[in-house]
């Protein structure tokens, strides 16, 4: 009976010593958080940084310095050649082509004319442009002083046989391109009666083409191709028996 007894009083002191420990195991945990709440919050906030974007300078491409520059003419007006260096021997060797008894030969003929074709082109100021190397520069000065070794000119028999005036071959230095020549087509071409090849290909030509040209009874071959001639083409050019070779394309004839 005391047994029992003693175990009924036992029963409430057991559940409440449990409660007990409960309560003090909840605030040891309460106390360890609030602790470990204080720690941290005592810490000084890290802000994370955004990740940066490495900045590009922008780069300027530099021009190519070794391209291939063309160089202008820096020569100005294109000299006048006097006439009478066909006839005192500055332009005619005397000693190649000899003036018999003080009369002008054939080659001295065409020196003159030649001289006035060039003079005509020279003065016109449009042609102040052309390259310094062009042969409207070169004709009778220097080493190319006499007409046997003037660019685009070839001599047979004593006489001017080819004028080749064409753009690419209007160099003493073959192959420098540059602008082509200015003006019209003088008359006084009609005047080379042994002319075989003229070419004008590739210049800056204007006008009509000269009748005169009909003149040209030993020309084979004529090209006027690249310029900006217009009008009718000349019907004395089916006059000339010989040529087998006319170029007329790039221009506005009719």
């Amino acid at each position: 009976m005391q047994q029992m007894t003693a175990q009924k009083y036992n029963q409430p002191f057991r559940w409440f010593w449990r409660l007990a420990r409960k309560t003090a195991a909840a605030l040891a945990l309460t106390l360890t958080a609030a602790a470990l709440v204080a720690v941290f919050s005592s810490q000084p906030a890290q802000t994370q940084t955004p990740p940066t974007t490495p900045t590009t300078t922008p780069t300027t491409a530099t021009p190519d310095t070794t391209a291939t520059v063309i160089p202008t003419s820096t020569s100005g007006n294109i000299p006048l050649l006097a006439a009478t260096g066909c006839t005192d021997g500055t332009f005619v060797d005397t000693a190649t082509h000899p003036i018999v008894s003080g009369v002008n030969n054939d080659l001295v003929d065409d020196c003159q004319t030649l001289v006035q074709i060039q003079n005509y082109w020279a003065a016109n100021t449009a042609n102040n442009n052309l390259h310094a190397n062009h042969l409207l520069r070169t004709w009778g000065t220097g080493t190319t002083q006499k007409i046997d070794a003037w660019a685009g000119i070839t001599i047979t028999n004593n006489r001017i046989t080819t004028i080749n005036l064409q753009t690419q071959a209007s160099f003493q230095t073959g192959g420098i391109p540059g602008s082509g020549i200015n003006g019209s087509i003088p008359t006084q071409l009609g005047q080379f009666t042994a002319l075989t090849s003229l070419d004008l290909g590739s210049n800056l030509l204007t006008g009509s083409i000269p009748t005169q040209l009909g003149q040209l009874a030993n020309l084979i071959s004529l090209s006027l191709t690249g310029n900006g001639l217009s009008g009718n083409i000349p019907t004395q050019l089916g006059d000339l028996a010989n040529l087998t070779s006319l170029d007329l394309r790039g221009n506005r004839l009719r």
